[in-house]
């Protein structure tokens, strides 16, 4: 929660940590949220002091997520202080990478028009490499993780000049 500042215009992917993260926000920050998740949305839009607005374009049925060329050119539309970026894989040598083709071209659409990239992967997906790449890991500033993550990755990104912030779960 740190991170966000009372007027920040933020970005937050989708995803189950994202989610959470989301749900912290709740009646602790003034902010506008722009999303593709449709879990997100609704559940900050019961906070009259969070800004949501949704991009539009395709719903992928059980994440309730939109993506595809709609979203893409909304969300390119924005400029955003920070992304809070949802990661399916993070390696060391293949950077951030993520399952789903058309949320990950917008992820990169996001990262290119932010000033400020914090990605949110619990240690389940740090090693983990999918098919999608997503960004370098030197395009990322903050990593948000738990306290199970092997302290040679964390030491690795620490190197090249990624902050790490490690909570305990």
């Amino acid at each position: 929660m740190e991170l966000v500042k009372d007027e920040d215009v933020i970005a937050i992917d989708i995803g189950t940590t994202a989610l959470e993260f989301a749900k912290a926000l709740v009646g602790k920050r003034r902010v506008t949220v722009i999303t593709n998740s449709m879990k997100i949305a609704m559940v900050l839009s019961e906070d009259s002091n969070i800004r949501v607005l949704m991009v539009g374009g395709q719903v992928r049925s059980g994440e309730f997520s939109v993506s595809g060329h709609m979203a893409d050119s909304d969300m390119d539309r924005f400029v955003t202080d920070k992304y809070f970026l949802g990661v399916g894989g993070l390696s060391l040598s293949k950077g951030i990478t993520d399952y789903n083709l058309e949320e990950s071209n917008l992820r990169r659409v996001v990262i290119e028009n932010t000033q400020k990239v914090i990605a949110l992967a619990d240690y389940s997906k740090i090693g983990a490499v999918a098919m999608n790449k997503v960004c370098r890991l030197d395009q990322i500033d903050i990593l948000v993780t738990d306290s199970n993550v092997d302290s040679f990755v964390v030491e690795n990104l620490r190197k090249s000049d990624i902050e790490v912030i490690q909570v305990k779960v």
